[in-house]
């Protein structure tokens, strides 16, 4: 015999162990998919391992790869919970376990490409594959060192047991479905060099409740936050030029958002089902909001709009009767523009900015938040206050604002 074929063992549950001959080259893709084996052993005449040939393994503890396999396929060892120890032969030419890592390393590009709950990624790889923790129910924790430069699509996608990362300061960026539903996820920090978050990236890691985002960013995927229903608060940075399609969709534990100057679309859906939502500030650079951008934000009482040009917005993008409802602060020179654009126009009622939402135009926008506020004489003070107010941010810089 030289190949074990497709599904020939695919969900023995009750198989817990096999010897395969040394004339076996080959281990076709779904060969022993969800069976009950515990352990097994690879011989040295195997120079393939097919896509799912172990996926769904969830009682495999170990697994030793000898040096003859050159492929291995696409989520081969993928949703095995047990899976404790992995080892590769030193000889193999493609693929190691460095450092006694626990994990399948490509050496062309050191790629981890398939890592477990024990898996320590070492120093020397640079990108963790697509799909390379998916289904690890039992991973709890992982650092992902400063040599790592990207996280591919779904690397971790649910790692229900994930509840804490940290992310190396090299990354670049941030896959689709990275993190997708990791729901005992708590918070996240994006470090500096990060400018991209895809699709999907944390959609529905309902346990979330803060992220911390770098001013580096420049892309927010379409559903990026999406279904993070215990987010209470997100600081988006000033670097951001667009909230993509569902970006922040069903977070109903927002309570508050501010949508800095350097946005200039909110796009379909991104705040819809934000029900605790109750104020919106809207940078004046925004040109266009998309359907139903905010829909189904019934409580919502306040939107506060820098814009001075009316933002082009689907009839759909305040949900009614709830705008109904809300108030729309305004510059007052812009008043009639949006008493004569729908759905602007459908607001309860519309009112100039106050001199203390002027005051903070420049500050909601800056490239980083205002740390600290001071009258002239310099004594400290929490919110605007009229005359010379001075700013201090966290990236040291200083402002004069004058409060009327």
């Amino acid at each position: 015999m030289t190949n074990i074929g497709h599904c020939v063992f695919g969900g023995c549950s009750s198989l817990t162990s096999i010897t395969i001959p040394n004339s076996v080259t080959s281990i076709v893709d779904n060969a022993f998919i969800g069976s009950g084996l515990t352990s097994i052993t690879i011989p040295n005449s195997v120079t393939r391992i097919g896509n799912y040939a172990f996926y769904g393994c969830s009682s495999l503890t170990s697994v030793a790869i000898p040096n003859s396999v050159t492929s291995i396929g696409e989520r081969a060892f993928y949703c095995c919970d047990s899976l404790t120890s992995i080892t590769i032969d030193s000889e193999n030419t493609v693929y190691d376990s460095r450092d006694n890592c626990n994990g399948i390393i490509k050496k062309e590009n050191n790629t981890l490409i398939f890592g477990c709950q024990n898996t320590t990624i070492p120093n020397s790889v640079t990108s963790i594959g697509e799909r390379a923790f998916e289904g690890c129910s039992s991973l709890t924790s992982i650092t992902i060192p400063n040599n790592v430069t990207s996280i591919e699509y779904g690397a971790f996608f649910s790692c229900s047991g994930l509840t804490s990362v940290t992310i190396g300061n090299s990354v670049k960026s941030i896959g689709s479905w990275a993190f997708r539903k990791c729901p005992s996820l708590a918070s996240i920090t994006i470090p500096d060099n990060v400018t991209t978050i895809g699709d999907d990236a944390f959609w529905y890691c309902t346990g979330l409740t803060s992220v911390t985002i770098s001013n580096s960013v420049t892309t927010l995927g379409n559903g990026v936050f999406g279904g993070c229903s215990s987010l209470t608060s997100v600081t988006i940075p000033n670097s951001v030029t667009s909230i993509g399609e569902r970006a922040f969709n069903l977070c109903s534990g927002l309570t508050s958002i501010t949508i800095p100057n350097s946005v200039t679309s909110i796009e379909y859906q991104a705040f819809w089902g934000c029900a605790s939502l109750t104020s919106v500030k809207i940078g004046y650079s925004v040109k266009s909001l998309g359907y139903e951008a905010f829909g189904m934000c019934k409580n919502l009482t306040d939107v506060i709009c820098y814009a001075e040009n009316v933002p082009s917005a689907k009839n759909s993008a305040f949900e009614s009767p709830y705008i109904e409802n809300a108030t729309l602060h305004v510059p007052e020179r812009s008043i009639d523009k949006y008493r004569s654009n729908n759905p602007w126009n459908r607001f309860g009622s519309i009112v100039p900015l106050t001199s203390e939402e002027l005051a903070l135009k420049f500050i909601d926008s800056d490239e980083s938040q205002e740390v600290f506020r001071y009258t002239l004489d310099g004594k400290s003070i929490h919110s605007p206050q009229k005359g010379l107010n001075i700013i201090k941010t966290k990236n040291g810089q200083t402002r004069k604002i004058i409060v009327k």
